[in-house]
């Protein structure tokens, strides 16, 4: 028996004092700190309520008490066993209780030969950080990561696979908290070759401390793959097969002994997708209207292979090292058909032809972490260095061709384009956190980047009489860029009178570089920025929380937007980048308020983004050839942007949970740009609702809907989108095995929309993809020893009052 203070001491009734019972709750397995726990203190004599709160990051709680008393204290979260520490004295002598670290288990109830076990809430909501479980998420199951983040709160992606945050497209995307080398090449890429059965957690961090990288001015996902600790060997296979030719499998393997732990996973992806598109340009510039229809056809193929190994290793009860090898490879192939005419308004077309292309792409990617911890004496005292090096390379090609159907004079005019491309990344970076008391801690650190993307694109044209490729160096685009960030933070985090806070200021000095071999030009952009931060929380009631936070965030142009060459792929749409672009900033406000009751959960956040030196695309006519459209990019004035955000967890029955979030915000740009003067508003709205049920006979099932309203930019307009997901699953041979099944976008409501307002002209478009697809697949667990034990005593009878 653990006593808070002689058992002879007795409360006198009465009394008032200014005590609190404190503590910290850990998992039992893996002995780490467990958040957004509920802990409430009642009084054991009437079972009133006298206070709650949730657990912060570290584990810690502590509930004040106002007067002397013998009390309850009862720890509950969902998935694990609800602890009950009975008898916590508090009195005038020992007001300030300091009960021992509480241990949660994994909820297993043994019923005859049956083992019900718990499970982990499918989403963790705070003020500035969402944590997605993806092992509930069937509706993205059999998927990549790119369906994953389809289903993320406040979070949406447009028919080309950008992503957006609260109507902002300025994201950034991280693996295991680290930019990926192959991110650098093409994001959408990269989180369609990572299986959604790899990803532990998907992190949505709205309003980032300074310890983050201050790029992304909407915000950081965060994806946290899953790397198995158990000691012994074991892993999980997993096979999955979609309608459409979509097929992917991987495999997961770990082996630990002692002070070593050994792990790989391999993973591969095979798909196909098709997709129409149907657009019209209207002319207005042109002696007579003119009407511009292309309506295409093309069909990708896809496949990718990725094997990771790695090792940990503890030197010591305080110091671990690990290092780890990540290699991927990516083949893309796509053909398209698109049928232009072109005609006066209300007449026949007076021109039209077949423009046809094929595509083909191959990526390879290796990538080296190194890392060292180092623990003192000294609790919460600890420095890690880590190191990563990524080199990733591209060729390809593409082959296009024009052949005249109207007026009649046939001709055949083919061209080719060559791609050889590499990316090369090195990340220093190291962070050290020095506790002062249990209420103040300091931490701080440093970080070096430095990124090399070389770019090589050559053209040729066919020739008839050579009857072989000639090339043509007039549209030849060769760029070297150049990036190194230097940066330096710090950060203060402790408590006074309740409030709870977090301050830091981080510097960055960068140097981007951009070299056009062939030449004069060299264009060389040098600059320093400060990003503070400050985050506040108070506990205003039992489960409640009511938070501020204020940050300043950086989006830098790559090095497509900086290129100054043309893409002239299609003829008629021609793309250039701008080399003169300078960054964007953005200072981001939030306040929220977070209840947690229970197994129900809810939170509200209002959030204004003020962003100036916006980056934005702008199209206009070329000027020697009206029908010809060019988009580059341009820092356009200001962007104010604010909203409220709504999310909410509630089971409606003990089978029935449904997880809803909704964004509602308005978007207001200001600028200026040649011939035209922006100044635009609109209202903007976001819901996903995630119905998730427990079925007889074992099985799960998971229905999600997403809904995105109309959406505006600097120069139009993206009309709504809508669909909806389902998955199921059931578990066999006592949860070794799992058979799940899913199906996207049931009513195939998916339509992506747009129409694009420019000088001389409106450009409206159409774009479809076969997004409607059946998966089925299953998945075992090799050599599970987690299977859990009968106990030989009650868990929780080690910590009684």
């Amino acid at each position: 028996m653990i006593f808070g203070q002689d058992y002879k001491n007795r409360p006198q009734s009465g009394a008032k004092i200014e005590g609190s019972v404190s503590g910290k709750v850990l998992d039992r397995k893996t002995e780490k700190p467990i958040e957004y726990c509920n802990v409430v203190l009642i009084r054991q004599r009437d079972s009133s309520l006298v206070g709650g709160i949730v657990t912060d990051a570290q584990g810690n709680y502590k509930i004040e008490v106002a007067s002397p008393g013998r009390y309850v204290l009862k720890v509950s979260f969902i998935g694990y066993d609800t602890r009950k520490i009975d008898s916590v004295f508090v009195t005038p002598k020992t007001p300030n209780v300091k009960i021992r670290d509480i241990y949660l288990a994994d909820h297993y109830q043994r019923l005859g030969e049956v083992v019900v076990k718990g499970e982990r809430l499918g989403e963790i909501n705070n003020l500035d950080k969402k944590v997605i479980n993806v092992d509930k998420n069937l509706a993205a199951q059999n998927g990549s990561a790119m369906e994953v983040i389809q289903n993320v709160p406040s979070v949406s992606i447009d028919v080309n696979g950008n992503l957006s945050m609260r109507g902002s497209s300025n994201v950034t995307i991280l693996i295991n908290g680290k930019p990926s080398g192959m991110v650098g090449l093409n994001g959408s890429d990269v989180l369609n070759q990572i299986p959604a059965s790899s990803i532990e957690t998907v992190e949505i961090v709205t309003n980032p401390s300074v310890k983050y990288d201050p790029e992304g001015t909407s915000g950081i996902i965060n994806i946290v793959l899953k790397k198995k600790e158990d000691s012994g060997f074991n892993g999980m296979a997993s096979l999955n097969a979609g309608t459409q030719d979509k097929y992917n499998s991987s495999v997961n393997l770990n082996y630990k002994s002692g002070d070593v732990n050994f792990f790989t996973n391999y993973d591969n992806r095979f798909n196909s997708m098709e997709a129409t598109s149907d657009e019209l340009r209207r002319l207005y510039s042109l002696t007579l209207d003119t009407l511009l229809h292309q309506t295409g056809e093309g069909k990708m193929k896809m496949n990718s292979n990725n094997l990771n190994v790695g090792m940990d290793y503890s030197i010591d009860k305080n110091s671990s090292i690990n290092v780890s090898w990540q290699f991927r490879r990516f083949n893309m192939e796509n053909n398209n058909n698109i049928l232009n005419s072109r005609a006066a308004e209300n007449q026949d077309p007076f021109l039209s032809y077949n423009q046809l292309s094929s595509m083909e792409r191959h990526m390879r990617s290796n990538e080296l972490e190194a890392g060292y911890k180092k623990s003192f004496d000294d609790k919460g005292r600890n420095l890690t260095i880590d190191l990563s090096y990524d080199n990733a390379k591209m060729d390809g090609s593409q082959n296009s061709s024009q052949i005249n159907i109207y007026p009649g004079t046939w001709f055949f005019f083919p061209q080719r384009s060559v791609t050889d491309n590499s990316h090369s990344m090195i990340i220093l970076q190291s962070n050290y956190n020095h506790p002062f008391s249990e209420d103040l801690k300091i931490e701080s650190g440093f970080k070096i980047s430095s990124k090399k993307i070389t770019s090589h694109n050559d053209y040729d044209i066919y020739s008839v009489t050579l009857n072989d490729w000639v090339r043509d160096d007039s549209k030849k685009n060769y760029m070297d860029f150049k990036e190194n960030i230097y940066a330096l933070y710090t950060m203060l985090t402790g408590e006074i009178f309740t409030l709870r806070y977090q301050t830091g200021l981080r510097f960055e000095s960068v140097r981007t570089t951009i070299d056009v071999p062939g030449s004069v030009d060299e264009y060389v952009n040098s600059y320093t920025s400060l990003y503070p931060s400050i985050h506040l929380s108070k506990d205003i009631g039992p489960g409640q929380e009511l938070m501020l936070s204020l940050s300043r965030r950086v989006d830098r142009p790559n090095n497509r937007q900086l290129n100054p060459y043309k893409t002239i792929d299609d003829p008629l749409n021609i793309r250039v980048g701008n080399p003169k672009l300078q960054p964007q900033y953005t200072n981001s406000f939030e306040l929220g308020y977070a209840l947690n009751a229970g197994p129900s959960s809810f939170t509200t956040t209002a959030f204004l983004r003020h962003t100036s030196g916006i980056i934005s695309t702008i199209s206009q006519l070329d000027p020697n050839n009206p029908v010809v459209t060019i988009t580059t990019f341009e820092n356009i004035d200001k962007l104010n942007s604010y909203g409220l955000e709504l999310t909410a967890t509630h089971p409606l029955f003990s089978w029935w949970r449904i997880n809803a979030n909704g964004s509602y915000f308005k978007s207001d740009y200001q600028s200026q740009i040649p011939g035209q003067n922006i100044d635009k508003s609109n209202y903007s709205w976001m819901a996903k609702v995630n119905s998730m049920f427990n079925l007889p006979l074992g099985l799960q099932m998971t229905v999600m809907f997403n809904y995105n309203s109309a959406i505006i930019s600097p120069q139009g307009r993206t009309e709504k989108l809508y669909s909806t997901d389902a998955g199921m699953k059931k578990d066999f041979l006592n949860g070794d095995l799992t058979v799940n099944m899913r199906v996207t976008d049931i009513f195939h409501t998916l339509k992506y929309i747009s129409e694009t307002n420019g000088v001389g002209f409106v450009y409206n478009s159409e774009n479809i993809r076969n997004s409607r697809v059946a998966y089925l697949g299953i998945s075992y667990r090799l050599f599970n020893f987690e299977r859990p034990k009968a106990k030989e005593k009650r868990e929780g009878d080690d910590i009684d009052m």
